[in-house]
Formats: structure tokens, C-alpha cells, sequence
């Protein structure tokens, strides 16, 4: 309800309130979230996902590199990362990173239109905080392309501590946003007093999220299969993908299970292991060793000790991994109790709903929330913190 102060996730037509930004090409026309993921084995060359990595980015060996690690096609397209599929009739075409968001943003509008039963003209983006000027251009490209106009851009910690209700205090805080989510970890370390948020630091791994995770999973069992049977689980790209997803449930299972029992089949071949917890804690040391270093650069950063963060807030979907929230636990020695009773994966999206309802007016709140965006632009430019110019664009005054 309009004012009421609630947020509400509106449910897809699975009824899920969270959908992959998943994105696949058939001859019958374009899936999107669920309906794209559940055919990734069948359809791996066509299936898009991971487009947060390249979104407004510059085409470069490294990103060259990352395209690698994806079973779908990315190409060269004049200076830009773009995605070529291969199977018709998109297999002429060439889609951007840009375009791949919009599929994903239009789905986001029907399922909302279809719960109102009104049109949605207008839209708040989250974007991380350092998404660089044309990281951010691309994703207001994306919802354009939606047929949305972008009313406010918010960064993600920022969203995050929004639906925790942080914003609505007085007092002076220091909250450490700890955002792991599929792709990248990322820490900000923030200010907020009466509404208004500043960026102090951010830190980051951008080869240590849910993905990279799995990548991890599935080089351990490819190995243990071409030791004990020599299977080749590399050998094609549906066995590859079969092989990641099988890693993804069992990464998942795990995080509410002490064991869990891995079961791969691609063709003729199969095979079966028990994978406890504490095995899995073992496989994915080499990540899990770097958990705390972008939780330490960011402090160190911000100037700040760990005694001083009044609040923790976890974000993404990888930080359900006990072992990822023990580690913060004792980084901070048990002091603070870390934010969960807002689901990770659904943080940044009430966040931004909250930032929404702002904008438009709805939301009854004595103060509006606001963004220090020279604050962040100075932080991302590596510039001193402080300075007297306005950015009158990116704030949103206080309702009326």
C-alpha cells in the first residue's frame, strides 16, 4: 500500500521474488531469469549471465580474459565488449552489455506493471560504488532501453543500509557494508547522520564472489574425475555447465546443510561424492584466505579501527556461507551482532524501493535519504576527502 511505509517484492510468474540476471537466445525467442538459467546445459553457447562484469567497459586483455571463463561468446565490437550469439535468428546480431540488462530490466517492469496494474514510467538504479562514470552511463542506458526513465541513481551499501532502516537516525554512525555477491566482494565503509550518507573507503576483490567460488568447486571434482575415471568434465560445454550448476547446489546446500552429496551425469558418465562443509571450507581456502583483506584495506583507507564501526550490514547472496560470516564475526571479536533479518540477495533492491518512494514522495520519513556524491566522486578519483562543489543532479531533496 501507497504511504504505508512497507516495502514489498513483487513475485515474478514462479512466484520468486529474486531472479538471475540470466539472459538466453532460442530460436523461439529471448528467456529471461529462471526461464534462461533452467536451460543452460542444453543451450550453454546462448545463455548470458555475469554481464555486471563488463557493463561500460572498454574492451582489454583482461577483459578478454574474463570472457574465457563463460561458456557464451564475447567479442571485440568496436572497442566494446558485446555478445554474439549462435543460434538463429540473433546469430547476425551483436547485443551489448547494455542490451542484455534491458531484457533483464523489462522483465522487472511486467512483473511490477502486472502486480499494480498500472505502467511503471520511472525507475532507481543501484549500482556499485565504484562503477566508474561510464559503468554508471551504461546501466541508465539499460533501463532507457527498458522504456524507464531513471529517476535517482543510489549506490548499492548504500541501498543496503537503507533497508535496515539506517538512515532514519540522527546520531552519527559508521556502518561497514560487506557485499559478496556473485561476481566481486565489495566493502564500503560509510558515514550516515539525519539521511545523509558519505563514502569514507571502499575496498575490494573482484575475483572473490559466488562465481569464483564455484570455479574453485569445479576444479577440484574435474580433477577427482580425471583421476579416478578419467573423465574429462572440460570436454564439452554442456558437461561444463552441468558441472557448474552441480557446484552451485551443493555450495548453496551447504550453507543450510553440515554435508551434502554432489550427483553429476553428463551422457553415459556419472559420479557421486559426499561433500561435507569442513571439506568445502578446505577447497576453497585459497579464496576464503582473502575474506578480510578488503574488510582491512578499508579501514586502514577510512583511518578507521575496528572498534570504531558502530554497524555491520551483510549484502549478497555468497555471505549465507557460515564460514564467511564466522570470519567477520571475529575479525570484530563477537562486538557486533551483523544485520540479517533483511535477506541478503534483497537488500540493495528494498533499498533502492525505499530510495524510490523518496523520489516520488510516498515515503513518511521526516528526512529523505542523500547521497554525498562529491564525496564518492573524490574517494573514486583517489582526491582528498571534502570540497565545496555540488552536484545538484545526483541529490534528492527532502520530500515536502
Amino acid at each position: 500500500q501507497i504511504g504505508s511505509g512497507d516495502v514489498y517484492m513483487v513475485p515474478n510468474t514462479r512466484a520468486h521474488q529474486v531472479i538471475p540476471s540470466w539472459v538466453a537466445f532460442t530460436p523461439n525467442g529471448v528467456l529471461v531469469g529462471d526461464d534462461a538459467r533452467d536451460q543452460d546445459i542444453t543451450n550453454p553457447e546462448n545463455t548470458v549471465y555475469d554481464m555486471k562484469r563488463f557493463i561500460g567497459r572498454r574492451w582489454s586483455d583482461s577483459v578478454a580474459e574474463e570472457a574465457r571463463l563463460h561458456p557464451f561468446r564475447l567479442v571485440d565490437n568496436n572497442g566494446t565488449p558485446a555478445v554474439a550469439p549462435t543460434v538463429a535468428p540473433y546469430d547476425s546480431q551483436l547485443f551489448s552489455p547494455q542490451q542484455i540488462g534491458s531484457f533483464i530490466l523489462k522483465e522487472l517492469k511486467k512483473s511490477a506493471e502486472d502486480h499494480i496494474g498500472g505502467i511503471v514510467e520511472r525507475v532507481v538504479l543501484a549500482v556499485p560504488v565504484d562503477f566508474d562514470d561510464d559503468q554508471i552511463e551504461a546501466t541508465k542506458e539499460a533501463a532507457v532501453l527498458a522504456g524507464m526513465k531513471v529517476a535517482h541513481v543510489v549506490t548499492e551499501p548504500t541501498a543496503a543500509a537503507m533497508a535496515y532502516g539506517l538512515h532514519e537516525s540522527a546520531k552519527l554512525q559508521e556502518i561497514l557494508v560487506y557485499d559478496m555477491g556473485g561476481g566481486t566482494l565489495d566493502v564500503s565503509l560509510l558515514a550516515c547522520a539525519s539521511g545523509v550518507f558519505s563514502v569514507l573507503a571502499v575496498d575490494g576483490d573482484n575475483y572473490l564472489g559466488g562465481e569464483d567460488v564455484n570455479h574453485v568447486m569445479m576444479a577440484h571434482f574435474a580433477k577427482l574425475m580425471l583421476e579416478k575415471d578419467g573423465y574429462d568434465a572440460y570436454i564439452s560445454k554442456q558437461s561444463l555447465q552441468q558441472l557448474r550448476d552441480d557446484m552451485e547446489a551443493a555450495k548453496r546446500e551447504l550453507s543450510e546443510a553440515p554435508s551434502t552429496v554432489i550427483r553429476f551425469q553428463s551422457g553415459s558418465y556419472s559420479f557421486i561424492s559426499e561433500l561435507t562443509r569442513e571439506a568445502f571450507e578446505a577447497i576453497c581456502e585459497p579464496l576464503f584466505t582473502r575474506l578480510l583483506d578488503p574488510v582491512k584495506s578499508a579501514l586502514a583507507k577510512g583511518r578507521r579501527r575496528p572498534q570504531d564501526i558502530d554497524s555491520i550490514v551483510l549484502v549478497g547472496g555468497s555471505t549465507r556461507i557460515p564460514f564467511v560470516r564466522e570470519q567477520i564475526q571475529r575479525f570484530f571479536e563477537d562486538r557486533l551482532e551483523l544485520y540479517l533479518k533483511v535477506p541478503p540477495e534483497q537488500a540493495v533492491a528494498i533499498g533502492a524501493g525505499i530510495q524510490a518512494a523518496i523520489v516520488g514522495h510516498y515515503w513518511p520519513l521526516p528526512t529523505a535519504a542523500i547521497e554525498n556524491w562529491d564525496v564518492i566522486k573524490a574517494m573514486r578519483s583517489g582526491q582528498p576527502l571534502g570540497g565545496d562543489e555540488e552536484d545538484e543532479d545526483e541529490e534528492v531533496p527532502p520530500p515536502a
